[in-house]
């Protein structure tokens, strides 16, 4: 699979960034019921360079 990125919404197609926004909704929800957290990479570090 080819590296891809998102810099601007046309990077996506219709359907991908509908299912990015859903994604994000239900993740949210589900932390403000207390709901299981979500946690994508467990053990793991994450570092952003600006």
């Amino acid at each position: 699979m080819a590296t891809r990125h998102f810099l601007t919404l046309l990077d996506l197609t219709p359907d991908e960034l509908d299912y990015l926004i859903q994604r994000a909704i239900t993740i949210k929800t589900n932390l403000k019921a207390q709901g299981p957290v979500y946690t994508p990479l467990p053990n793991r570090t994450l570092a952003m360079i600006f």
